[in-house]
């Protein structure tokens, strides 16, 4: 491919705002100059080595493609993206989860033959379930795949389970009072409604199998993505082994670089002590998440004083880490 290509501006502008990014954050991303993407989303042509770069940064692969308009030749660009209830925010740039989508991915568009077929991802509380589940659902070939629909809910502890599946009822048709029918009502309805269809269903955060089986009312077309952090309940809604996935927590490279990309100039100053921080979390995403954020606002505050404030709160967070582990309950 040489020269220029036009973009899809609106499909530009469209999955850069649903991620929250500025054009600016974008760029950055990936790797563009800010003219390039201002360029983009006006619809003037731009080289495709950018356009790739700026289809990678919103998770679509390093290929123009997907964002080429249609009269450029880009595929099946007239078909609109299905809906997307509920979805959380697009969490943006994830470290060290390459692996772990591509295997996902795979296993959601395996074909079942007649069988509603369903992958059960469960680990550890903070380990990036949601996160990752998260960026399933906003991933755009998945999107296509699932035709119909990507359908979303998030059940916790003590979840509203009519109010959800009133939630969903209403995707399908919101001009019927969903609080004036009955959970049985509300069941069969979605129930007709996904038999013929083409739809990922995600559960995400659940605590009792019972909870989630509400939910799974597909038909032999659709496919559901379950999230718990309780082995024993991953066991109960699997069909077999080959639905389950493990997500392990973050290698310690992973770990660093995460926590590098949260506070830059403190791991630049500390990278030892950095390093012992992220091996006390013991590559929990989201306590790594934490712990940079705090060590961002030390840094922002104090990296001009010449107490080094950042360093003891440093020692101090990996202390901390390792006293809750030697102190946890078996």
């Amino acid at each position: 491919m040489s020269g220029s290509v036009e973009p899809d501006a609106q499909k530009v502008r469209r999955l850069r705002q649903e991620r929250g990014w500025s054009q600016l954050m974008l760029a950055e991303r990936a790797d563009v100059s800010l003219k390039t993407v201002e360029n983009a989303e006006a619809g003037r042509n731009i080289r495709p080595h950018s356009l790739a770069q700026i289809a990678g940064a919103l998770g679509l692969g390093y290929t123009a493609e997907p964002l080429m308009a249609a009269s450029a030749g880009g595929p099946g660009q007239s078909r609109e993206l299905p809906a997307i209830l509920s979805l959380p925010r697009h969490p943006g740039r994830v470290v060290g989860r390459g692996s772990d989508l591509t295997e996902l991915r795979h296993r959601l568009v395996q074909d079942a033959e007649g069988i509603p077929h369903r992958v059960v991802v469960s680990g550890w509380p903070g380990v990036g379930k949601t996160t990752l589940a998260s960026l399933l659902a906003h991933d755009e070939k998945l999107q296509l795949e699932f035709g119909d629909g990507v359908l979303w809910t998030s059940l916790g502890n003590d979840p509203d389970i009519d109010e959800k599946l009133r939630i969903w009822a209403a995707a399908f048709d919101s001009s019927i009072d969903w609080n004036k029918q009955s959970s049985e009502q509300v069941t069969s309805f979605l129930a007709t409604q996904l038999q013929n269809k083409r739809s990922l269903l995600i559960v995400d955060d659940v605590w009792r199998a019972a909870d989630a089986q509400v939910f799974l009312l597909g038909g032999p077309r659709c496919t559901a993505l379950i999230t718990t952090r309780l082995p024993s309940v991953g066991e109960e809604l699997s069909v077999g082994q080959e639905d389950t996935y493990e997500l392990g927590v973050l290698g310690q490279d992973d770990a660093l670089t995460l926590i590098e990309s949260i506070a830059p100039d403190v791991v630049a100053a500390h990278r030892g002590d950095a390093q012992n921080l992220v091996d006390a979390l013991e590559g929990l995403p989201l306590a790594i998440v934490v712990a940079g954020r705090l060590l961002r606002a030390e840094w922002r505050r104090w990296h001009t004083e010449k107490v080094s404030a950042v360093r003891k709160l440093l020692t101090d967070l990996t202390d901390g880490a390792r006293l809750l582990r030697e102190n946890a309950p078996a």
